[in-house]
């Protein structure tokens, strides 16, 4: 890749002289070290990245409702039932009176 911008920072003393001893230790400039690390936390922390756990971590809990007494299409014909009744009470309540007939 291609670097032409420029980008400075101030840090302590002693972080600069961990990084300078971690690029000597390997055989190369600080500036390459630091495009290294730079690119390995971005690959690490990309939006993407985050998505991914949160699948990983949803993906226990995926199907595990199945034991709870009720299945999904049963719960969800309950909830549209709520809804409509609560609907139907609040146009009777504002005079429009209107209740859609099944």
């Amino acid at each position: 890749m291609k670097k032409s911008k420029v980008y400075s920072w101030r840090l302590s003393s002693e972080r600069l002289q961990g990084l300078e001893r971690a690029a000597r230790s390997r055989k190369r400039s600080l500036s390459s070290l630091l495009d290294e690390i730079a690119s390995e936390w971005l690959a690490a922390n990309a939006p993407h990245v985050d998505q991914r756990r949160l699948h990983q971590a949803a993906a226990t809990w995926i199907g595990s409702i199945h034991g709870l007494g009720f299945d999904a299409a049963d719960a969800s014909r309950r909830v549209k039932d709520v809804i409509r009744a609560k609907h139907e009470r609040e146009m009777k309540g504002n005079g429009h009176g209107r209740s859609h007939a099944r």
